[in-house]
């Protein structure tokens, strides 16, 4: 097995109970990796946060969930388009995504991606003989590949506990469901014995279980900011405690002697009378609010420069802020985005391979190889429109109308929305004509 997240195994290795143990085992680790992930995803407490006092408070700013919300909305928040090199009739294969509305799979998928570092998805065939999509758990599902430098993708299988008769998880007994380039496999499996093994060809041609690398490194987006975000959270639980505790302050007297009833009536009226050269003064913390809040500050920034997340609510993102002036702040944003746009284009062409397979084995559509589909990610990145139509009209002539008008971010289609302008120019000057005819003809 490879040091790396990927797993792999030699090449022609077959998925034997021991195999599948041996798996499963190594998958543990990451599956409590998940699990901790996923506390900070649902703002549960850090497991990273020192024991707090019992009176004291506790708080979660939920910076995980605004950094995998910004990257997976900004990657997928505009559906993903499919452009052909060639014209080819591929109506039937994106009817099927339509039908199945799999743009909200992608943004799952883009969700899951970015918060653990992988995602998975299932191309099965339905009771109807129609092709669907599913999201996969990332901790029930592994994907294996070969060792070569290939890494060509041999199997892929999903665990679940088996219960005993009390409802509780049974040590080292699972259900197995394994997907091979043709057949989909159930079987037992109870420490390395696979038994009760049943097959069937799922008609689909490649392995059915498709992985979305978040990064070469299987890497959350929010995994390497981990420690600040508890830092941050330990120092405005701190805040909010030392001013709660303000409320229970010690009350000191000097050169006064009271008796336990004096005080009882103290606390209950509110009042007190001091003799001469006497005085009453709580004992507070000396608070730096300033100091506190400078630390505060510096460690969101890290937070946000370190996972390479802009912070919106920045006072630097002016509303008059010009594009490229946006595009120079956002550069490390953007970067990471292509980079993720790569991995997750990679797994779309995988799905569209075998969608495209299954439609060819059904005479529905003809075969289109994926070197000439491109997928075009729309960033829902902020615009400024009038400088593009300022750009628009220092082309025009010079490059097309559909190609001019598609830069405007309100438009979805700038060769519909071409056609439809040149039309009603059509239109305007027929009726201009007419109109000129009339009245020289009435004079």
């Amino acid at each position: 097995m490879r040091k790396t997240r990927m797993f792999t195994l030699p090449k022609n290795t077959k998925p034997t109970g021991e195999v599948l143990a041996l798996l499963i085992c190594k998958h543990k680790k990451d599956v409590e990796r998940y699990d901790t992930l996923e506390k900070y995803l649902d703002a549960d407490e850090p497991v990273t946060m020192r024991d707090r006092q019992p009176k004291s408070m506790l708080v979660i700013n939920n910076f995980a969930n605004y950094i995998v919300q910004m990257n997976a909305g900004f990657l997928v928040g505009t559906p993903a388009e499919y452009q052909f090199t060639k014209r080819v009739d591929a109506s039937v294969l994106t009817k099927a995504y339509d039908d199945q509305v799999i743009s909200d799979l992608d943004s799952d998928l883009a969700e899951d991606s970015a918060a653990f570092g992988r995602a998975y998805e299932n191309i099965y065939i339905d009771e109807d003989g129609s092709i669907n999509s599913s999201l996969m758990s990332v901790r029930s599902t592994i994907v294996v590949y070969d060792n070569t430098v290939r890494h060509k993708k041999m199997f892929a299988f999903s665990y679940v506990h088996r219960c005993d008769k009390n409802g509780k998880e049974a040590k080292d007994a699972y259900d197995i469901t394994v997907w091979d380039d043709k057949n989909i496999s159930e079987a037992k499996l109870a420490g390395v014995v696979l038994s009760g093994l049943k097959s069937e060809p799922h008609k689909l041609n490649d392995v059915p279980v498709i992985e979305y690398a978040n990064n070469r490194r299987y890497r959350g987006d929010f995994e390497r900011v981990i420690s600040g975000i508890d830092a941050y959270n330990i120092l405005q639980s701190n805040r909010v405690n030392d001013r709660e505790k303000l409320l229970d302050a010690i009350l000191a007297f000097y050169n006064v002697t009271m008796t336990p009833e004096e005080k009882e009536m103290m606390l209950e009226a509110r009042v007190v009378t001091l003799p001469e050269d006497s005085k009453a003064e709580y004992i507070l913390k000396n608070i730096n609010e300033s100091d506190a809040e400078t630390l505060r500050q510096s460690i969101a920034e890290d937070i946000h420069k370190f996972s390479l997340t802009p912070d919106l609510t920045d006072k630097e993102f002016a509303g008059n802020a010009s594009g490229v002036a946006l595009e120079f702040k956002l550069i490390a944003f953007i970067l990471n985005l292509r980079n993720k746009e790569r991995s997750f284009e990679q797994a779309l062409m995988e799905r569209f391979k075998i969608y495209n397979g299954f439609f060819v084995t059904k005479s529905q559509m003809k075969a289109i190889p994926v070197s000439e589909v491109d997928v075009l990610f729309k960033r829902t990145m902020p615009r400024n429109d009038f400088e593009t139509s300022r750009m628009i009209a220092n082309l025009e002539g010079m490059v097309d109308k559909a190609t001019l008008i598609s830069q405007l971010s309100f438009i979805q289609d700038g060769e519909e929305i071409a056609k439809l302008a040149d039309a009603e120019g059509a239109v305007e000057a027929g009726s201009y004509g007419t109109g000129g005819a009339a009245e020289r003809t009435a004079e």
